[in-house]
């Protein structure tokens, strides 16, 4: 399966030909490309998605060196849950290859032209469930479905009055 990064509009390089013959070449179950997305995603790995895991699933930050590229070819029983709806497929998909024990490696795809969104699309799920049942059910799901023990402390987390950009970088 390949997934294309959602701001993807056009590229020089064929992106998703290159992730899928590096799958077929190497054998891995998810090949992530990446790429350089000037400033966002040094700030968003480093400033949101680590801190975030390691606050979730500490066990798995040691592990999660993967990627949050949108640019995927992952073998199908990658997929062991659904992925959930709105945002986090890479996130998702980072996780379930972590505790699945899976190999990844990363492919470098070049540049990309897209419209980078900014967090004005709030994901779904945040407007039907709220930030903390969202963070919770994956945690959940995981800690259900392997063997490692998950705590998932959302005490002090507000359940109202954070901003859609807060809840959306969180989440």
């Amino acid at each position: 399966l390949v997934f294309l990064d959602a701001d993807y509009q056009w590229s020089e390089r064929n992106i998703p030909a290159e992730i899928r013959a590096e799958a077929v070449r190497t054998d891995a179950d998810m090949v992530v490309g990446t790429y350089d997305e000037a400033g966002r995603r040094r700030v968003v790995m480093p400033g949101i998605y680590h801190p975030l895991v390691g606050a979730l699933a500490p066990e798995a930050l040691e592990h999660i060196d993967i990627a949050l590229s949108g640019f995927r070819a992952v073998r199908p029983h990658v997929l062991r849950t659904p992925l959930p709806p709105g945002y986090g497929a890479e996130t998702h998909l980072n996780l379930e290859a972590t505790f699945g024990g899976d190999r990844v490696i990363s492919c470098p795809v070049g540049g990309f032209r897209g419209s980078l969104r900014g967090y004005t699309n709030i994901p779904a799920i945040l407007d039907d469930v709220g930030l903390v049942a969202a963070i919770q059910r994956p945690c959940d799901d995981l800690g259900e479905r392997s063997d490692v023990r998950i705590d998932c402390d959302l005490a002090e987390l507000p359940a109202r009055g954070l901003t859609a950009a807060i809840e959306s970088a969180c989440y």
